[in-house]
Protein backbone atom coordinates (compact mmCIF):
# COMPACT_ATOMS: atom_id res chain seq x y z
CA UNK A 1 0.00 0.00 0.00
CA UNK A 2 0.97 3.23 -0.64
CA UNK A 3 1.56 6.34 1.67
CA UNK A 4 -1.44 7.83 0.34
CA UNK A 5 -3.73 4.99 0.68
CA UNK A 6 -3.16 4.11 3.98
CA UNK A 7 -3.59 8.00 4.81
CA UNK A 8 -6.68 7.84 2.75
CA UNK A 9 -7.86 4.65 4.64
CA UNK A 10 -6.79 6.48 8.43
CA UNK A 11 -9.10 9.38 7.56
CA UNK A 12 -11.75 7.48 6.59
CA UNK A 13 -11.60 5.60 9.99
CA UNK A 14 -11.09 8.50 11.82
CA UNK A 15 -14.31 10.44 9.94
CA UNK A 16 -16.44 7.10 10.92
CA UNK A 17 -15.48 7.18 14.84
CA UNK A 18 -16.30 10.87 14.37
CA UNK A 19 -19.47 11.40 12.58
CA UNK A 20 -20.89 7.93 12.07
CA UNK A 21 -20.20 6.42 15.19
CA UNK A 22 -19.41 9.19 17.60
CA UNK A 23 -21.31 7.94 20.82
CA UNK A 24 -21.96 4.17 19.48
CA UNK A 25 -20.38 2.06 21.79
CA UNK A 26 -22.35 -1.19 20.89
CA UNK A 27 -20.57 -3.12 17.66
CA UNK A 28 -17.08 -3.36 16.99
CA UNK A 29 -13.72 -1.64 16.27
CA UNK A 30 -10.70 -2.69 13.71
CA UNK A 31 -7.19 -2.55 15.22
CA UNK A 32 -6.64 -0.52 12.12
CA UNK A 33 -9.55 2.06 13.05
CA UNK A 34 -8.90 2.41 16.62
CA UNK A 35 -5.65 3.00 16.21
CA UNK A 36 -6.32 5.65 13.75
CA UNK A 37 -8.13 7.05 16.46
CA UNK A 38 -5.54 7.29 18.72
CA UNK A 39 -3.11 8.66 16.81
CA UNK A 40 -5.81 11.39 15.93
CA UNK A 41 -6.62 12.10 19.33
CA UNK A 42 -2.83 12.43 20.48
CA UNK A 43 -1.75 14.53 17.36
CA UNK A 44 -5.08 17.15 18.30
CA UNK A 45 -4.39 17.62 21.82
CA UNK A 46 -0.58 17.27 21.87
CA UNK A 47 0.32 19.47 18.58
CA UNK A 48 -1.52 22.67 19.89
CA UNK A 49 0.11 23.03 23.12
CA UNK A 50 3.07 24.08 20.57
CA UNK A 51 1.17 27.68 20.63
CA UNK A 52 2.73 29.59 23.19
CA UNK A 53 -0.18 31.71 24.42
CA UNK A 54 -3.58 30.18 23.89
CA UNK A 55 -1.92 26.81 22.85
CA UNK A 56 -3.55 24.77 26.35
CA UNK A 57 -7.04 26.27 26.20
CA UNK A 58 -7.23 25.00 22.93
CA UNK A 59 -5.81 21.94 23.32
CA UNK A 60 -8.41 21.63 26.65
CA UNK A 61 -11.55 22.36 24.22
CA UNK A 62 -9.97 19.63 21.49
CA UNK A 63 -9.67 17.57 24.34
CA UNK A 64 -13.13 17.35 25.57
CA UNK A 65 -14.88 17.59 21.67
CA UNK A 66 -12.69 14.59 21.22
CA UNK A 67 -13.11 12.29 24.61
CA UNK A 68 -16.31 10.86 23.84
CA UNK A 69 -15.21 9.63 20.19
CA UNK A 70 -12.11 8.07 21.48
CA UNK A 71 -13.66 6.39 24.03
CA UNK A 72 -16.75 4.98 22.31
CA UNK A 73 -14.18 3.60 20.01
CA UNK A 74 -12.12 2.05 22.38
CA UNK A 75 -15.02 0.20 24.19
CA UNK A 76 -15.92 -0.71 20.34
CA UNK A 77 -11.99 -2.37 20.27
CA UNK A 78 -12.96 -3.99 23.42
CA UNK A 79 -16.44 -5.40 22.50
CA UNK A 80 -13.94 -7.17 19.21
CA UNK A 81 -11.60 -8.40 21.68
CA UNK A 82 -14.22 -9.84 24.15
CA UNK A 83 -13.10 -7.81 26.86
CA UNK A 84 -14.97 -5.85 29.56
CA UNK A 85 -16.27 -2.06 29.51
CA UNK A 86 -15.74 -1.36 32.81
CA UNK A 87 -11.81 -0.39 32.33
CA UNK A 88 -13.47 2.29 30.24
CA UNK A 89 -15.92 3.43 32.26
CA UNK A 90 -12.88 3.96 35.10
CA UNK A 91 -10.52 5.41 32.66
CA UNK A 92 -13.82 8.06 31.75
CA UNK A 93 -14.43 8.77 35.45
CA UNK A 94 -10.51 9.23 36.24
CA UNK A 95 -9.84 11.47 33.19
CA UNK A 96 -12.57 14.05 34.25
CA UNK A 97 -11.52 13.90 37.77
CA UNK A 98 -7.76 14.38 36.61
CA UNK A 99 -9.21 17.32 34.51
CA UNK A 100 -11.48 19.33 36.89
CA UNK A 101 -8.96 19.10 39.90
CA UNK A 102 -6.28 21.52 37.45
CA UNK A 103 -8.54 24.26 37.58
CA UNK A 104 -9.11 24.29 41.68
CA UNK A 105 -5.27 23.72 42.10
CA UNK A 106 -4.96 26.89 40.08
CA UNK A 107 -7.76 28.62 42.31
CA UNK A 108 -6.10 27.69 45.49
CA UNK A 109 -2.35 28.98 44.07
CA UNK A 110 -4.43 31.73 42.89
CA UNK A 111 -5.96 32.80 46.21
CA UNK A 112 -2.51 32.00 48.61
CA UNK A 113 -0.35 34.07 46.29
CA UNK A 114 -3.17 36.97 46.58
CA UNK A 115 -3.27 36.79 50.34
CA UNK A 116 0.33 35.57 50.64
CA UNK A 117 -0.36 32.97 53.19
CA UNK A 118 2.42 31.33 55.30
CA UNK A 119 0.45 28.53 57.00
CA UNK A 120 2.03 25.87 56.57
CA UNK A 121 -1.69 23.81 56.26
CA UNK A 122 -2.33 26.28 53.58
CA UNK A 123 0.92 24.96 51.79
CA UNK A 124 0.25 21.56 52.56
CA UNK A 125 -3.22 21.31 51.20
CA UNK A 126 -1.69 22.69 47.95
CA UNK A 127 0.77 19.98 47.65
CA UNK A 128 -1.94 17.24 48.53
CA UNK A 129 -3.90 18.53 45.54
CA UNK A 130 -1.09 19.00 43.38
CA UNK A 131 0.14 15.26 44.09
CA UNK A 132 -3.82 14.12 44.00
CA UNK A 133 -3.43 15.37 40.58
CA UNK A 134 -0.35 14.28 39.02
CA UNK A 135 -1.52 10.43 40.56
CA UNK A 136 -4.54 10.72 38.58
CA UNK A 137 -3.11 11.73 35.49
CA UNK A 138 -0.45 9.13 35.78
CA UNK A 139 -3.26 6.29 36.11
CA UNK A 140 -4.88 8.24 33.03
CA UNK A 141 -2.10 7.23 31.11
CA UNK A 142 -1.55 4.25 32.32
CA UNK A 143 -5.10 3.49 31.14
CA UNK A 144 -3.87 5.11 27.94
CA UNK A 145 -1.12 2.68 27.45
CA UNK A 146 -3.73 0.03 27.92
CA UNK A 147 -5.76 1.30 25.26
CA UNK A 148 -2.74 1.33 23.13
CA UNK A 149 -2.09 -2.20 23.71
CA UNK A 150 -5.46 -3.20 23.05
CA UNK A 151 -4.48 -2.20 18.88
CA UNK A 152 -2.28 -5.26 19.35
CA UNK A 153 -4.61 -7.54 20.29
CA UNK A 154 -6.48 -9.58 17.47
CA UNK A 155 -10.20 -10.06 17.14
CA UNK A 156 -11.64 -12.49 18.43
CA UNK A 157 -14.29 -14.43 16.16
Amino acid sequence: MSYMQILSKSLSYIKVCLVDKYAVINGRASRYEFFSMLCFYLICVLIPNLIPVVGQTISSIIFIALIIPFFTCAARRLNDIKHSRKIITISVILFFISFLSYPIIYLAQAYLMQTQSIYLKDQILIFIFNYASSILTSISLIVLIYLFSLWLKKSVP
